[in-house]
């Protein structure tokens, strides 16, 4: 009877054990998983911060580079002086940005191209007083302002860079109310200054099509009510 009491016994602990051992591996099994999903989301989380990290370095406008000259464009010594006697001078600047600071955009007066800005440029453009409609093109976004500009004076317009995945630049009037009025002196300080260059003439006239459908569409077409304003007291 002895005997027999000790194989079941012996028995109860054979099985005892190999719960335990089962029991021990399941929980190692489950706190490797627990680890790993642990890890999982903590790398998730690292690299959603590093992401926003890039894109708010990429988006915002500190120590973005200077873009080189656009081949239709040359180095200006002419900045924002007096305009000349009966004249009316007009500076257009585009702050510098991350985003986009490779690409240019196109600025126009009428059919007459003033200018393809880079990252960090703005142009002097000397005119005739009166009305005038500048225009900018570029992947996604045209602008038109239409501008009553008196003489002897000096007006400024100013291109947004805007676009989520492509870069696309908005030509914007500086009014009297507008709050870029307070960054034009740094425009003018830091900005590099350029003007229209020998092969500028030759793509001027292969846009003038596309410049006439757009000053169409803006000045009595279907876009008329995305035409801005610059009034005749909106100079410095």
């Amino acid at each position: 009877m002895n005997a027999i009491y000790a194989a079941i016994g012996a028995r109860c602990e054979m099985v005892l054990q190999k719960n335990l051992r089962l029991t021990f591996v399941s929980t190692r099994v489950f706190l490797v998983k627990l680890n790993m999903k642990a890890k999982t989301v903590r790398s998730a989380f690292l690299q959603c911060v590093l992401f926003a990290i890039i894109g708010i370095f990429f988006l915002t406008g500190c120590a973005s580079p200077y873009s080189k000259n656009s081949r239709f464009m040359q180095a200006s010594a002419l900045t924002s002086e007096t305009p000349p006697a009966g004249k009316t001078l007009v500076c257009i600047h585009r702050p510098r940005a991350r985003q986009g600071y490779g690409l240019y955009t196109g600025v126009w007066d009428s059919k007459n191209l003033i200018a393809d800005l880079g990252n960090g440029h703005s142009v002097a453009y000397v005119c005739e007083p009166g009305k005038h409609y500048f225009i900018s093109r570029s992947v996604e976004l045209v602008a038109v302002v239409e501008a009553d500009l008196l003489p002897d004076n000096t007006y400024d317009l100013w291109v947004d860079t805007a676009g989520t995945f492509i870069a696309s630049f908005k030509l914007k009037p500086v009014t009297r109310d507008s709050k870029e009025r307070s960054e034009v002196a740094t425009w003018e300080k830091e900005n590099h200054w350029v003007t229209p260059g020998t092969s500028a003439a030759e793509y001027e006239q292969s846009k003038a099509q596309e410049i006439e459908l757009i000053l169409h569409d803006f000045v009595d077409g279907e876009k008329k009510g995305r035409l801005q304003h610059l009034s005749a007291d909106d100079h410095r």
